[in-house]
C-alpha cells in the first residue's frame, strides 16, 4: 500500500512541470539564453541549462 501511495506521489510531482508550461511562452535568444513569459505578465531569463541569469 505504501509502495503505491509512493509511486503515485512520483508520478504526480513529475507530472506538475508539464501542467505548469502550459501557460508559459518561450522565446529563445541569439545567444543561447530563453526569456520565458508566463500569462501573468511575470518574466524569467534562464541559460541553455535552466538555471536563472
Amino acid at each position: 500500500m505504501l509502495r503505491k501511495l509512493l509511486i503515485l506521489s512520483l508520478a504526480l510531482s513529475a507530472s506538475l512541470p508539464v501542467l505548469a508550461a502550459r501557460d508559459e511562452k518561450a522565446i529563445e535568444l541569439k545567444d543561447g539564453t530563453t526569456l520565458i513569459i508566463q500569462t501573468d505578465g511575470r518574466m524569467r531569463h534562464v541559460d541553455g541549462r535552466g538555471v536563472r541569469c
